[in-house]
C-alpha cells in the first residue's frame, strides 16, 4: 500500500516526478493537479513536484 511505500522510501518526490516525466503526463491531461492518497503525503514534497513538473499536488 502507499503508506508502507512512503515509509519505505519507494513512493516519494523522485518517483512521482520520474513517473510524470516518463509518461509525458503534461501531454496527456489538460489539467495540472494531482490528487494523491493522504497516507502517501509524508514521502512527497509538493512544492518540489510543482517546481519540477508544473503539477500541483493535493
Amino acid at each position: 500500500n502507499v503508506w508502507c511505500a512512503a515509509g519505505k522510501g519507494t513512493f516519494g518526490t523522485e518517483e512521482l516526478v520520474r513517473g510524470i516525466e516518463s509518461t509525458s503526463l503534461k501531454d496527456i491531461v489538460n489539467h495540472r493537479t494531482l490528487i494523491l492518497p493522504q497516507l502517501g503525503a509524508p514521502g512527497v514534497a509538493a512544492p518540489e513536484v510543482r517546481k519540477r513538473t508544473g503539477f500541483k499536488v493535493e
